[in-house]
């Protein structure tokens, strides 16, 4: 009997790739069985709905990063040059208004653009990790494979290292499309490396020193749901909504409090212009909305099941979540975001989608602004399509509104070409080939 070890800890890990097809996969192998490796007190989440027959779930005590890992996540951020990195650092810089952190910052910046010094990080690194927790799994479950579905995540970090201790194969993930360019190094190489886009494999070589021949581009796995197609009907759908379904409808996507506190005024703007507004909160952050004045055009959708009322990165995803993203992305007739990556989801279904460009009701000084988040490495990849419009003002969002809604084919081409570079595969058979590729590793 073959044994995967495949863990869960980041919360988009259930909706990425247990609730879609390549979990089912796995279950077809009868010769295998799959451990799921989760956080204790989501155990039985997922024992509810991704465990039975040869997948198992087990749990681990989730502890915060030590000093040690602490450090050398900072060394990690720091070893790689990116535009969305270096303007993290500046957002540091004026946080706390130490300009020697930020010197050496710079400094090791230039630095990591060696491959000596980014070895010795990984090889330090690696070599003071005790994951004893691990150890011990490795040892109760002898695995043939271990699949690390978020290579930046600290424990993913721990269950590379302790894979790499006993000499046990290793597959990472790179789990969303900013990782890279965010987060910089990877602290732990694994053996394979399996990535959504050429983009990512490409950023995966360059910054973190994978070897080509190392890393598989899968596609997407949890956009399968969005190409099958099926939908329950329009009318059940906005009963469901409380809203209206013979008239046009607004996704609003915020950007949640860990990165902007003005969600709400965009939210205010968008009652103003009359249209129904779905306002989907981010399942992964907390969103304050307490000085939102509610009204009768706009609903809010809070997705996911939150194991803590107030702590942010912690609410898992299910399969009737997908479905009613699915959903309400194709009721949508126009998508307004902060963030890039929901607007990729509506760009599947073919919706227009307007980026927020400006403040809200005010106006901050450029490293304050939302308008930095649009100098990120990632969304200048969809910028370059043409996919988004960037609204930097209120008049502006209320004209682009107007022109999409009049024709919703504007811009179609173009979102079509970014759709097909950022996802690769249209085929919705993502899950399939990433499940595929995993049983095909084990021996």
């Amino acid at each position: 009997m073959r044994t995967i070890l495949i863990s869960s800890f980041n919360p988009f890990i259930s909706r990425n790739l247990f609730c879609g097809d390549f979990l089912t996969g796995l279950k077809s192998a009868s010769d295998t069985r799959v451990i799921l490796i989760v956080p204790d007190y989501k155990k039985d989440f997922f024992e509810k709905n991704f465990g039975g027959g040869n997948v198992s779930v087990e749990g681990v005590v989730i502890v915060s990063p030590s000093r040690r890992e602490v450090m050398f996540k900072y060394l990690a951020s720091s070893l790689v040059w990116t535009r969305t990195i270096f303007i993290h650092k500046r957002e540091k810089l004026a946080k706390d208004k130490k300009g020697l952190r930020f010197l050496s910052s710079l400094f090791l910046m230039a630095v990591g653009s060696l491959a000596i010094p980014r070895k010795i990080c990984r090889a330090l690194d690696y070599w003071l990790d005790k994951p004893e927790k691990f150890q011990a799994l490795i040892t109760k479950y002898s695995p043939s494979l271990i699949f690390a579905t978020d290579v930046f995540n600290d424990d993913d970090v721990r269950l590379l290292h302790a894979a790499k201790s006993v000499g046990v194969p290793t597959v990472g993930m790179i789990r969303s499309w900013d990782n890279v360019t965010t987060k910089g190094l990877f602290r732990a190489k694994p053996s394979k490396l399996v990535v959504a886009n050429e983009i990512i494999k490409k950023e995966a070589i360059g910054y973190c020193d994978m070897r080509a021949k190392d890393v598989s581009v899968v596609g997407l796995p949890q956009f399968d749901i969005y190409f099958k197609g099926g939908h329950q009907p329009r009318e059940e759908f906005f009963k469901k909504i409380n809203l209206d379904p013979n008239k046009k409808l607004i996704m609003f996507a915020p950007f949640g409090n860990r990165f902007w506190d003005l969600d709400w005024q965009i939210l205010e703007i968008l009652k103003k212009t009359g249209h129904q507004t779905l306002a989907r909160m981010t399942p992964q952050d907390l969103v304050d909305l307490s000085k939102f004045q509610p009204a009768s055009n706009t609903r809010i959708d809070w997705p996911g099941q939150r194991f803590h009322e107030n702590k942010a990165r912690d609410a898992e995803l299910g399969q009737e979540d997908l479905q009613w993203l699915s959903d309400s992305l194709y009721y949508s007739d126009l998508v307004v975001t902060c963030g890039a990556t929901l607007g990729m989801d509506a760009a599947v279904f073919d919706k227009p989608v307007i980026m927020v460009g400006f403040d809200g009701l005010e106006k901050r000084p450029y490293i304050k602004s939302v308008n930095r988040f649009l100098k990120f490495n990632h969304p200048q990849i969809v910028y370059r399509t043409g996919g988004f419009k960037v609204a930097r003002s209120e008049k502006e969002l209320h004209q682009m509104m107007e022109e999409y809604l009049k024709n919703p084919l504007l811009d179609q081409e173009n979102r079509q070409k970014m759709i097909k570079e950022f996802c690769v595969y249209l085929d919705g058979k993502s899950g399939n080939r990433l499940g595929s590729y995993i049983l095909g590793l084990v021996k």
